[in-house]
């Protein structure tokens, strides 16, 4: 169904952002049924989409980008996660935009950092900023509060959760 939606979409209004969210929307789909390279094609697709609609600063741009760090993570191309997420921080990282949507951006890219070994300095303090923009966010936050804790404790030592 979410194809045909895409194809009529597609066929009705050409390149456009709309297009580039049904594309998405399609790799979601097809990521949540174990389709991951269906799933990458597609939110390739609307990265490119989005560039060529929105420019290659635009906030949504962050969303492809951050499935497909998560799909190079499994796959073991953290340094690649990490050129992908440095990209969608860059681009959440706008006055304006949900504080939890960067947040969310700053802890993966905490992950991919020190999955690379490229900065372990530098993943903690993301994930500690990620942590505090979650924590102030309440309710909403606490779930994100306790997963930047339990990933901290798993790291090491020398990374442990902030005190209260």
């Amino acid at each position: 169904m979410q194809e045909q939606a895409y194809d009529l979409l597609k066929r009705a209004l050409g390149d456009h952002p709309q297009v580039a969210q049904a594309l998405f929307d399609l790799g979601d789909l097809r990521a949540e049924s174990g389709q991951r390279e269906e799933a990458r094609k597609d939110w390739d697709q609307s990265l490119v989409l989005w560039e060529s609609t929105r420019g290659k600063d635009h906030p949504a741009l962050a969303y492809p980008l951050t499935r497909l760090a998560a799909l190079d993570l499994e796959d073991g191309h953290a340094k690649q996660a990490v050129e992908r997420l440095e990209r969608a921080l860059k681009v959440r990282g706008r006055k304006g935009l949900a504080p939890m949507l960067l947040a969310d951006t700053q802890f993966d890219l905490a992950k991919a950092l020190h999955q690379s070994g490229e900065d372990r300095t530098r993943a903690q303090e993301l994930a500690r900023k990620a942590r505090k923009t979650y924590e102030e966010a309440g309710p909403e936050g606490a779930p994100s509060v306790a997963a930047v804790d339990r990933w901290l404790a798993e790291v090491g030592p020398e990374e442990a959760p902030l005190s209260p």
